[in-house]
Order: structure tokens, then sequence, then C-alpha cells
């Protein structure tokens, strides 16, 4: 017998004969005994109808039946049904000599009724006159092979929807900042993916030092409500495993003792898997997912688990940062808000009005008032109020607490910024007040000022038990140290104002007392300087032209300080009329020549044509003019002083230059502020009280115009005063 490779035509010819495989034998026998006997792989001889003729030990291990079972079968009776019918078309290729091999992976039914996969690969046999007489299988048994690939493809297919599903949930978290959004959409993904029942987060919470219940998806109303109220420390549960950033699985919670295992098996839970919410080396919290019934968690689903935990945690920090930033920024709004009313309010009636008010409104609360010390009788009173109806606010308004009754509180706010307090604990003298209008909880926050607590600001809710939180107190905090700065800013400027209507009130008497025999003496001089009382020798009449001098320049400057009086009253009468500013400089020249008529500089006019005429209080700028002309004379000792008139921007523009001692830089800013006397020779030097340039300001601001200043030290100074053409508004006047 020899194997041959035929042609399809040959082989085709040689089917109709017959040959007797035991003719054959003993050669097979000698030729094929070693060689099936020690085979690493099956081997066997099938005759033309696929039946077994002969089979290796091996081939007889892989498929469970001994040498005589198989001798009975065919190949096809192996053969798993669902190929059957592949395996007869390539064998049939095979005998038609399409193909020289037949090669194939397919499953074998063994005996034990297991199927396994082989590779068989298959030849056909012929004789010496090449007709066909059957065929040679050899089968390695490769399920070990298979079983390696299919759970390496499904692998590759888990973590491909394990990806899918990270990118979906990375998708669900990247959607939004909230925090609760994030919680929900992750726990349902989460319970869809695994599959499990329910699914629970647990948070670091900073006041109960513990982790406690933030989230949850599939518990019922009871679980829940048991869930919620549990609160764990780090490493009091599975040995510390989740604060040491390990995950933790149980599939056989029903079998384990003790809490918390307790509570699962009450609520029918069978198998648990935990991964904490690790980020940076931090744990945040605990990702938790429970199964009842016979489910459990395989190592790929608490991979998954830990990854989507991973992914959450970050989400978390994140959300955090957020919602750190957005607390931030509204403190330091309603903060903002708070500060730019109270130092708006100078009027401590009205500042501690607005204090209460806003109090109320950015915290937010219903009730809000202010207690202040009063010195006199070492006593506090409620000032001001907010949230209270009007015959409540009446009735505490009376209120005279003594200092001991609150000094529990004072103590609590020397030591502490911020003092909360429920109404339904145990009253106090200073808390039962509140109570007894409805006040269920109410924050404490201290008025300072100098150190010590002067007042309390009160910030209290109706119905409400929960505690402020910490933001609020952050906001209520800030409140009462703006207040406190506000509150000091207002007593401050209320002691300012008096001293300032003493001070003026001071002036005026003055004033008034000296101008009337002031006035007396400029009579008596000008009788003196008519001869109505005799005639005057020159030496005489020089004394008293020395007099009159002095006298009209003390009632000059007597003048300028009932105008200081005037301004401070806002009561500057205007008279606007168009005024031709030719005409107006005209004037300004005639009056103001004997300034410098016969002094060491002359004044020079300088006026563009065409000006036109300005609306305005005519007196009150040629008041102006004259003062700053004047000024400019009075510090000159040589060159001269030059007064300039042009059109600019809408207006007319004075300009008075002079060639005199000039300002220095540093004395620049305070120039026109009232008793403002510059350097100290130069006023024993060029006498005056410091008035002239701030009564020329306040005049110019009436006036709806404005002054600047330009000065370099020993070469000069220019002043330009500004005034519009068109009319000022009534209400810029004084």
């Amino acid at each position: 017998m020899r194997r041959s490779r035929s042609s399809p035509a040959r082989a085709g010819e040689a089917a109709g004969q017959t040959t007797s495989w035991a003719a054959q034998q003993p050669v097979v026998d000698s030729a094929l005994r070693v060689l099936f006997e020690r085979a690493g792989v099956g081997m066997a001889l099938v005759d033309l109808s696929g039946r077994f003729v002969r089979v290796n030990p091996k081939y007889c291990e892989i498929t469970g039946y001994d040498e005589a079972e198989l001798l009975k079968l065919r190949i096809p009776d192996v053969t798993h049904p669902d190929d059957r019918e592949a395996d007869r078309e390539g064998t049939a290729r095979l005998r038609q000599g399409e193909i020289p091999v037949y090669s194939v992976e397919k499953r074998y039914v063994r005996k034990d009724g297991r199927t396994i996969w082989v590779r068989v690969d298959a030849t056909m046999l012929y004789d010496e006159a090449g007709q066909p007489l059957g065929g040679t299988a050899i089968i390695r048994d490769i399920t070990g092979e298979r079983n390696a690939q299919e759970a390496l493809r499904e692998s590759e297919r888990a973590a491909e929807a394990d990806k899918t599903a990270l990118l979906e949930i990375a998708r669900d978290i990247t959607g939004t900042l909230d925090l609760g959004e994030i919680l929900e959409r992750v726990q349902r993904r989460t319970a869809e993916l695994l599959p499990c029942d329910v699914v629970v987060t647990f948070y670091w919470d900073p006041e109960r030092q513990g982790f406690r219940l933030v989230s949850e998806y599939g518990g019922t109303p009871e679980q829940v409500r048991e869930v919620s109220n549990l609160t764990f420390v780090p490493g009091a549960v599975f040995g510390g495993r989740l604060s040491g950033g390990e995950a933790v699985v149980i599939n056989d919670a029903a079998s384990q003792s003790g809490a918390p295992f307790n509570l699962l098996s009450r609520f029918g839970f069978n198998a648990l898997a935990a991964a904490p919410l690790l980020v940076r080396g931090r744990v945040l919290g605990t990702f938790f997912a429970f199964c009842t019934g016979e489910q459990i968690f395989s190592p790929g689903q608490v991979a998954l688990l830990e990854n989507i935990a991973r992914q959450l945690a970050s989400a978390i920090e994140t959300s955090d940062l957020y919602e750190e930033q957005r607390r931030e920024t509204q403190v330091a709004a309603a903060l903002a808000r708070v500060g730019q009313e109270l130092i708006a309010a100078v009027d401590t009636p009205v500042l501690l009005e607005r204090l209460c008010q806003l109090t109320a409104e950015v915290l937010p609360c219903d009730v809000s008032y202010t207690i202040l010390r009063q010195p006199e009788d070492d006593g506090y009173v409620p000032v001001a109020g907010h949230g209270h109806a009007a015959d409540e606010w009446e009735a505490i308004r009376i209120l005279r607490l003594p200092a001991e009754a609150l000094s529990g509180l004072l103590e609590a706010l020397r030591q502490s910024e911020v003092v909360q307090v429920d109404m339904a604990a145990p009253p106090t003298p200073w808390a039962g007040i509140p109570a007894r209008y409805g006040v269920t909880r109410a924050l404490y926050v201290p008025l300072r000022q100098a150190g010590q607590v002067v007042g309390v600001q009160l910030a209290a809710c109706r119905g409400r038990q929960e505690p402020f939180d910490r933001q609020q107190e952050r906001i209520a905090i800030g409140i009462g140290q703006l207040a406190s700065v506000a509150l000091a800013n207002a007593r401050l400027v209320e002691k300012l104002e008096r001293a300032n209507r003493i001070k003026l009130d001071f002036v005026n008497t003055i004033s008034h007392e000296l101008r009337t025999p002031l006035h007396i003496i400029i009579g008596y001089n000008d009788l003196l300087l008519q001869d109505s009382l005799g005639a005057l020798n020159t030496e005489q009449r020089e004394g008293v032209e020395r007099v009159k001098n002095q006298a009209v320049e003390l009632a000059s400057l007597i003048e300028a300080t009932l105008d200081l009086r005037r301004f401070d009253a806002h009561r500057v009468p205007l008279e606007m009329s168009d005024v031709p500013v030719a005409e107006l400089i005209a004037e300004l020249d005639a009056e103001t020549r004997s300034l410098w008529i016969d002094g060491p500089v002359p004044v020079v006019f300088e006026t563009a044509p065409g000006l036109g005429t300005v609306h305005t209080d005519r007196a009150k700028l040629k008041s102006v003019l004259k003062h700053l002309v004047a000024n400019a004379v009075k510090f000159t000792d040589s060159g001269r002083v030059t007064v300039q008139t042009s059109a600019v921007r809408g207006g007319v523009e004075f300009a008075i230059s002079d060639t005199g001692v000039g300002i220095p830089p540093d004395l620049l800013p305070a120039i026109f502020e009232p008793f403002s006397l510059g350097d100290a020779s130069l006023t024993r030097r060029h006498r005056g009280v410091g008035l002239g340039l701030y009564v020329v300001r306040r005049l110019l601001d009436v006036l709806g115009g404005r002054i600047d200043v330009e000065s370099t030290p020993d070469v000069g100074s220019t002043f330009r005063a500004w005034i519009p053409t068109a009319p000022v508004p009534v209400a810029r006047s004084l």
C-alpha cells in the first residue's frame, strides 16, 4: 500500500474498484504499529465510509472511547452535530483531489458527553494501483488553547466594554459640576454595568469626622433611612483596607457576622463590592455596590468598579473645587455688597437700620437686630432691627439688658467670632428674648471697638432647627467686622461734624463781633481822610492811609471767613445771567489796577477775540478772578503777571500766570484746602489765613467749573480756571 496524490480523474476511475483491507493488513500492521502506539497525537485510519479501522491509544484518550468502541463508530459519530455538515463538505473536497490535506479545527463530543476542540489533519490513502483505500486522521486536543483564546477574546471584549463604559461615564460626569447630578449619573450607570441592585456613595464629613451616606441608587426608602444614619470612621470596617486605598469584595455576606454584615443580611444583600474614592493618595470616601440573591462580583467587575471610583473621585474633587470657589465668590460678593452700602452710610441710625436689613438679606434669615452698649449705665440696648412686626419691635427696643445678663454671650464672643444658639436648648437671659418672638435658631457676632465688644449683631430664623452652615458663619463674621469699622467711622464723622459745627459757630460769632467795630474804624478813617474832622498834615494822612489799608485787609479776611461759613452751611445763592467775557475782563482790569499800579510787576491781560458770553454768576466769577490775580501779584517780586482768556472745550479758560516764587510739589495737593498756608517763611512775609484758594475752588464748584495749577519753584505758577458756556444745572448750587 502507498500514499499517492492522484489527479481527480484517476481518483474517479479508481472509485469503482474494490480493494480489500484484509489483504493489505500485514503490511499496515508492520508499518504503523510503532507509530500508532507511541505517537503523542491521536491517529486513526478510516475507510471510505468514514468508519474507524484502526486508532492509537492517544486517539482513545482524546475521545474517551476505547479502541473496540471506536471501531464500531464513524467519524461523524464523534463529531459535534453543528460541525458535521462542514466536515462532510471538506471530506468530499479531499476525496475528489481538490485539496491534498483537509485541515480543520472542529468539535468532538467525548464519550462522557463533554465537548472538546480538536485540530484534524486528514489525508487520503491509495493502493499500488492508485485506488483510494480510505484515509488517515491525525488529531490534537486544542481545547485548552481554544479556551485560552476565547478567554483572551472575552477579556478583550470585556476590556473594550469597560473602556466604552468608562468613556460613557466620563461623558456623563464632564457634563456637569453639580455633585448631586454627578453621583446620580455614575451610580445609575454602575448599577447597569455590573449589574447590581444598589449603589451608594459614602463621603467624608469633616463635622462628624467620619464617612456618611451622601447619595444612593436603587435602595428602598427603608434601606436609605437605615443607611443614611450610618457614619463610619476610617479603619473601622473591613480591617482598614478601604482607608488604605484597597478595594474590598465580599461574595458571601450572608455567612459573615458582625457589623456591617448584620445590616446587609437584614436587607437581603448577599454580595458587596467597595472601592475607595482615591485622589492623589487621599481617600475622599467609598463607592459601594450590593447584590441580592445568588449573584456575585467577578474580579473583572471589581476592577471596573475601581476604575469607576477613580473617575468619580476626580469628578468629586473637581466639583468640590468648583463649589469652594463658588462659595468663596458668594461670600466675597455678599461682603462686598455689605461693605459698599455700610461705608456709604455715615449717619449712625441709617447705618444700623441698613445693617440689619442687609444681614437678613445676605445670610438669609428672618430677623436681625443690633444691640449696642450704653456707657452711661453699662447696659445694652436694641437700637435697630429688621423682620419684626412694628408692635414687636416697639416692645423690644425699650428693653435695657444689664451687662450681667449678657456676660455669658459676651465672654463667648470674646473667645470666638461667632456663636450659634438653639432656642430649644435650656434658656439663657440673652437667648430668651428672641425665643419669645418665635426665633428657633440664632447666630450672634460681636461688634468691636478698640478690641472691646461694644455691641452684638443678631441673625435669627423662625422654625429652623438646623444650624447656620460654615459659609453663612463666614458671611456673618465679615458683616460683624465691616459693621464695626462702619460704626467707628460713623461715630468719628459725628464727632468731626460736632467739632466742625462748634468751630464754625465760633468763627461766625467772632467774625460778626469783629466786623462791627472794624466797620466803625473804617468809617472814622474815611471821615479823617475826607477832612470831615479837620485837616490832616502829610504825616497824619499817611498814617491814616496805612490804618485804612490794614483795616480793609482785615475786613477782607473776615469776609472770607464768613464765606467759609456759608459754604459749609450750603447757603450760596446764585444769580445767573449771560456775561460778556470781554466786558468782564475789562472790569477785572479796572478793579485790580490798584493792586499793582504802584508795585514792582505789571498785570497784562490777553483776551482772545470772539469769546462771546458765558451763562454764570457775574459777581462770583469776578471774585474768583480777583482772588487769583491778587494771589499772583502777592507772590511775584519781579517779572509780570499775565491773564490769558481763551475758548477751551465748551467753555472759557482764564489762565493767570506769574513769575513768582512758585509752589513746591509736596504742597500742591493741599493749596485748595481751607487754612492752607504753604511755606512758613512766605506766610510770614505775605500775610493771610489760607482761605483765598479754598474760596476760589468752592465758588468754581458752585458755578460748574474747575481749577488746575502748574507750578515750578523759583520759576512761577499758572492757575487755570475753566467755566462752562452752557447754563449750570441748579442742582450744582450749594
